[in-house]
């Protein structure tokens, strides 16, 4: 949890450029949401209980099934659970919450009670290398890769990333998973 290696941005770079050129191809795995949260909450657990952040999951049930490449959605799940837990203070909460709407389109939610963010911020923390710069955020590590990552990680799923967010309130990021690769309830 401390500073990334040049290896962890090479990475990162290499896997956004790559993403970028049309030259990383997705697994198509059957996901079980319920699972993928477990696994993704276990592994930000001990961070969040460090910096004293409850973490809240709400899962309908049954958990719904879906189509993705696995180890890419842990990815962007694990993203921003620790971005989540990372810029929210002690007593804090992040909640992640996975929903299907009337579309049928599967959503993972993550918000959280932490610094948040203004809409131009938002814009520039989607566009890679780039890191806040505010009193707010300059106390904080990371390679400012995060979320143009994830928003290519879900793009490549056909999905998209949505975030709302409010200086002082926290942030609210959601992930969405077509319709056309949620597998329908088991009878």
């Amino acid at each position: 949890m401390g500073e990334k290696t040049g290896k962890e941005l090479d990475i990162s770079v290499d896997q956004t450029s790559a993403i970028e050129a049309g030259h990383v191809e997705i697994s198509d795995d059957e996901v079980d949401s319920a699972r993928l949260m477990e696994s993704c909450l276990r592994l930000v657990e001990d961070r969040a209980r460090k910096a004293r952040v409850e973490l809240i999951e709400e899962m309908p049930a049954p958990a719904p099934l879906f189509r993705a490449d696995e180890r890419k959605m842990k990815q962007i799940l694990i993203n921003l659970l620790s971005n989540a837990v990372k810029f929210t203070g002690a007593g804090g909460r992040v909640t992640i919450t996975t929903s299907i709407d009337k579309a049928g389109n599967l959503t993972m939610t993550i918000e959280d009670t932490g610094i948040g963010m203004r809409t131009d911020e938002i814009e520039r923390a989607l566009e890679p290398f780039v890191r806040l710069e505010s009193a707010l955020t300059r106390r904080y590590e990371g390679t400012g890769f995060g979320l143009s990552l994830v928003k290519a990680l879900i793009e490549l799923h056909q999905g998209w990333l949505q975030i709302a967010s409010e200086p002082g309130k926290g942030t609210r990021v959601a992930v969405t998973i077509p319709r056309a690769r949620v597998l329908p309830p088991e009878a």
